[in-house]
Formats: C-alpha cells, structure tokens, sequence
C-alpha cells in the first residue's frame, strides 16, 4: 500500500473518531441540560428527580 493511501486512511480514521466524539459530547450536554436521558436508563425517585434505575431499583441488576 502506498504511503498516500495509508496517509488518506488513517486521517480519515482520527476524522471519523473526532466527529463521533464531537457528537456524542454535544448530545450528551444537551440531553444533560434538558434532563432527559439519551445515552442512560433511568427512573425518577420517590421526589421525582431522575436518578440511575440501579439506584431507584436498590442496585440490583436486572
């Protein structure tokens, strides 16, 4: 393999790699500021807030 193709390879590769990341870390403010759950599971409490469902279930795993 030329030294070109690997060049255009793995740049595309550290592209791809960043802009999943970019993603993933502006859906996750978003959903963190709206307080709804994207990339989680979880239950509201007794109070209503929303918490881990391995918190609201008393950490079984199920």
């Amino acid at each position: 393999m030329p030294r070109t193709a690997l060049f255009v390879y793995v740049t595309l590769a550290v592209t791809f790699l960043s802009y999943a990341r970019f993603c993933y870390l502006v859906i996750n403010d978003i959903t963190e500021y709206l307080g709804i759950a994207c990339f989680t599971v979880r239950k509201k409490d007794r109070s209503g807030e929303w918490v881990g469902a391995a918190e609201v279930n008393g950490g079984k795993n199920q």
